[in-house]
């Protein structure tokens, strides 16, 4: 994850820049007064040991930063007119932060998705057609639910209400079982068959029902939270086992 603390950048690179100055300071002297020797190193040991944090966060911030030469002998005035810039670019960055709000296009990684909501919705998501692929990943999900529970008779909100009933099967029914811990209590497991059967038929109202109308239109940033849910419901779908009236779960 990339972290940007400016106020720590901002503390180094004036840090540093007080250390280049004290150096550049010390060594005029110091050509004047050999007595100074010892100040003198001092001082370049201490703006050395700063150098190596500023000057990456300097060329961060100033790309086309070239690197001076040594501080040694009183040198470090070009570190001290990148600094200058840096410092700039911070101040605008903090400004823009504070009185500008910028947009991101949402980067959607896919890798985790099921693979079943995904690949049928990937040619329309990738032209921005969110509200179809949105639409073609729950008919994909419901065709899915009616397979694996042998249901052409029902279908999306009916459909995952009754799949995921926590009530026993009745003769020719099938349910669908999530595995839960053995230490679970049985209104736990309750919880969990309602709350898939609750996520199911909210995935179909919301992204079957109604990408259905013309006025219907959705956001990339939504669409995406969106598409997640519809994928959780799916991989809860694959992962459930079948209970019937006449059977264990298989």
């Amino acid at each position: 994850m990339s972290k940007r603390d400016t106020r720590w950048a901002r503390e180094k690179i004036i840090e540093f820049r007080a250390a280049v100055e004290n150096h550049r300071a010390i060594s005029s002297a110091w050509q004047r007064d050999l007595a100074n020797e010892a100040m003198y190193h001092e001082s370049l040991s201490k703006a050395t040991t700063l150098q190596p944090i500023a000057w990456r966060l300097i060329t961060d911030l100033v790309p086309d930063a070239q690197a001076p030469k040594s501080l040694r002998y009183g040198t470090g005035g070009e570190f001290i007119e990148y600094v200058d810039q840096a410092l700039g670019v911070l101040d605008g960055n903090d400004a823009l932060e504070e009185h500008w709000s910028f947009e991101y296009e949402v980067a959607l990684d896919t890798s985790n998705l099921q693979p079943w909501v995904w690949h049928p919705a990937k040619d329309l998501w990738e032209i921005g057609k969110y509200k179809e692929a949105l639409h073609t990943a729950a008919l994909t999900v419901n065709a899915r639910l009616q397979d694996k529970v042998g249901r052409n008779d029902l279908e999306f909100a009916p459909l995952a209400r009754n799949a995921f009933s926590p009530e026993p099967p009745k003769h020719g029914e099938q349910r669908l079982r999530l595995s839960a811990p053995d230490s679970w209590t049985d209104d736990a497991r309750k919880d969990l068959q309602l709350g898939a059967a609750c996520l199911g038929e909210a995935v179909f109202r919301l992204w079957r029902n109604l990408p259905a109308h013309k006025a219907y239109s959705i956001e990339s940033q939504e669409a995406t939270e969106a598409l997640a849910a519809i994928s959780l419901f799916a991989r809860m779908v694959e992962e459930s086992t079948i209970e019937t009236a006449d059977t264990e779960n298989r």
